[in-house]
């Protein structure tokens, strides 16, 4: 969809190719549609958007303002569970027809699972994905990441200045930068947690050290599961069987989901969590490649099926031209790997020859790319498995990635005692 969308902006002389390959990277590298990297670049505006939204999805457009006023009765039709899955807004309801806002109204199972968990026939509209978090946020209290914030309150301060996006001029161009610049650095609504300078931590990177005070930034702690990062500060291993251990006495064909979960969910160094990702893709794909991240540079971080040493540091650029192109403008790649000379570099710098199929699933946390997989059944064989199986792997992965952080915060807590602030103890009803 987002290839689509910018080839429509190309044709109508909205955008240059140079612009929507530029934009394509930018996506890569932070994540989010392509609509958002589109307006946070300066390239297009939010009602062009909007427009190409529309035509793309075959459904009405939904502007900010419909969002911003709805009724609380609206809202209570849907659950925060189901709006937060699938990103949508209730915007009317009435004789059992919901209208929907949502970022991908062409998902025919989340509008069959709406349609069923709320008795109604729904009409989907279609609105960016910076407004929906933004809603989520407003009537769900599920709270956005410092990007979203300040594109925003961006947007929405020139609109009150009476400055139309749709003008597009070098005074709005200005204009935009600096609201985007003032409101990475102001106060967060209210609602939100502590902001941080715009390209700096992520939201929820940022908000336990501004909340509570004590230990490294959440940053500093984040900047640990970067490859070329030092190691965290070693803790004691749990009495008992340790995770791999555990993993090794796992069925012939390797752990399941559960099981892997569960092994995430005790790691305590992020070697640990990619021992475990690769206990499940060892036994299903004969070559898995995880690829450490940092700025935009992939190095190795962990194999299966391949000798290359990790130490070697082979570096490839996750913005040239490569095999890293497969997920431009896509969420996830899996297909046939094209007849390129230049994706050839890469599995040379491995010694393996070029696979028939290939798999490659970027994991971000939160507004930034952490690190790529890469899994073939070599030369001749196709990927064997499901692909929502190994998205869902990687969901579960760039989850325990968090909890690493969280992790770190909580025994940096227990280092410092003497600076942590005293925090009142709730006394009554819990749960509520």
């Amino acid at each position: 969809m987002a290839k689509k969308i910018g080839e429509i902006l190309i044709a109508r002389g909205k955008l240059t190719r140079r612009q929507l390959e530029t934009a394509l990277k930018a996506q890569l590298i932070y994540g989010g549609h392509l609509g958002t990297c589109l307006i946070e670049l300066g390239m297009i505006d939010e009602t062009t958007l909007g427009a190409v939204l529309s035509e793309v999805s075959n459904c009405p457009y939904a502007p900010p303002e419909a969002l911003q006023e709805i009724p609380e009765k609206t809202i209570h039709c849907l659950t925060q569970r189901l709006a937060e899955e699938y990103r949508v807004i209730p915007m009317k309801v009435a004789d059992r027809t919901l209208h929907l806002a949502m970022c991908e109204p062409q998902n025919l199972q989340a509008l069959d699972e709406l349609r069923f968990a709320t008795g109604c026939r729904i009409i989907p509209w279609v609105a960016p994905e910076l407004r929906i978090f933004q809603a989520l946020e407003k009537y769900y209290g599920v709270p956005r990441r410092l990007r979203y914030i300040a594109i925003c309150r961006a947007l929405d301060e020139l609109a009150a200045n009476g400055m139309a996006a749709s003008e597009r001029t070098p005074a709005w161009r200005k204009s935009f930068d600096e609201a985007l610049r003032s409101a990475g650095e102001s106060e967060p609504e209210r609602g939100s947690v502590p902001a941080s300078p715009v390209g700096g931590a992520p939201q929820e990177l940022s908000d336990a050290s501004s909340e509570f005070g004590y230990g490294r930034s959440w940053l500093e702690v984040a900047e640990e599961l970067h490859l070329d990062a030092p190691q965290a500060v070693p803790t004691a291993a749990p009495k008992g069987e340790s995770s791999l251990a555990r993993l090794r006495k796992s069925t012939v064909s390797g752990p399941g989901l559960p099981e892997v979960a569960e092994m995430l969910c005790g790691a305590d160094s992020k070697e640990a969590a990619a021992n475990a990702v690769m206990a499940y893709l060892g036994s299903r794909l004969p070559r898995a490649l995880l690829l450490g991240v940092h700025g935009d540079t992939a190095s190795l971080w962990t194999a299966r099926g391949v000798s290359m040493d990790p130490s070697k540091k082979a570096r490839f650029p996750v913005t040239g031209d490569g095999v890293f192109d497969l997920l431009l403008g896509n969420d996830f790649y899996r297909g046939p790997l094209p007849v390129d000379e230049r994706y050839r570099t890469f599995y040379r710098a491995f010694g393996m020859e070029p696979p028939s199929e290939v798999l490659l699933v970027p994991v971000y946390l939160s507004d930034r790319l952490l690190a790529v997989f890469h899994g073939d059944a070599g030369p001749s064989g196709p990927i064997q498995g499901e692909t929502d199986e190994y998205l869902r792997l990687f969901r579960l992965f760039g989850l325990s990635l968090n909890l690493l952080i969280l992790k770190t915060k909580i025994r940096d807590a227990a280092r410092t005692p003497a600076s942590v602030p005293r925090v009142p103890v709730a006394t009554g009803p819990v749960g509520r």
